[in-house]
């Protein structure tokens, strides 16, 4: 599966795009994601929120991502202990607008202090981004934490 990522001006000119096209909203959601220290490249985060908490493993591949999930059930521990062996990177929160479309993921991310965006999870997610208006120049190939520390 991979993930690719712009940024948007108007959530509400998207969620009409993403309503024109036929993908069907899912539900809205308010995360807390903090970031660990790790190699250039790889992203290791824990997502508070949503539908339970999850630790997440990222590889970057050119523009776009591949990720590891595993569900987590003492988040506090599990903090804790990956604090100690790599310091927190970032800690960013958001607000998710979920959709469904044909066999992507699609979500519009509200993140707190630099902007909205669409990202889109799934194979070939470069195809919606073509059918919305987007080409691939437009993908940001950072994590939410990078962007946030270049502001």
């Amino acid at each position: 599966m991979h993930e690719v990522k712009i940024k948007v001006k108007s959530i509400e000119k998207i969620k009409k795009q993403l309503k024109k096209i036929g993908a069907e909203f899912v539900e809205e959601q308010k995360e807390i994601d903090t970031y660990f220290n790790q190699v250039k490249g790889n992203v290791l985060k824990i997502r508070e929120g949503g539908k339970g908490d999850m630790l997440f493993k990222i590889n970057t591949e050119g523009k776009t991502f591949t990720e590891e999930t595993e569900d987590i059930s003492d988040t506090e521990e599990t903090k804790k202990k990956l604090t100690k062996l790599y310091g927190i990177r970032c800690i960013i929160k958001k607000k998710r607008y979920f959709y469904i479309y044909k066999n992507l993921d699609v979500s519009i991310d509200c993140v707190k202090d630099i902007g909205c965006f669409l990202v889109i999870e799934g194979d070939n997610p470069e195809k919606l981004l073509e059918i919305l208006g987007y080409s691939k120049n437009d993908i940001i190939p950072k994590s939410f934490c990078e962007i946030f520390l270049e502001k």
